[in-house]
C-alpha cells in the first residue's frame, strides 16, 4: 500500500550516476600516485571533457 506520508522520491538516472562516482572517488587522504599520472597522460593525449580547456576556432 502506497504511504501518503512517504516524500522519498524514486531515484533517477542521474542520482544513481552520482551514486557510483562518490563509490569510485579515492578518500582525499588517499593519495594514488601512479592513478593521479595515468589519468594526467590520458588528459593530455585524450582532453579532459572539459570544454573550458578547448581552443576556439
Amino acid at each position: 500500500m502506497n504511504n501518503p506520508n512517504n516524500t522519498e522520491k524514486p531515484k533517477t538516472g542521474l542520482d544513481q550516476w552520482n551514486e557510483r562516482l562518490d563509490e569510485n572517488l579515492e578518500p582525499e587522504a588517499h593519495a594514488d600516485e601512479q592513478a593521479d599520472e595515468q589519468a594526467r597522460q590520458y588528459s593530455e593525449a585524450e582532453g579532459s571533457g572539459d570544454q573550458s580547456d578547448e581552443e576556439a576556432d
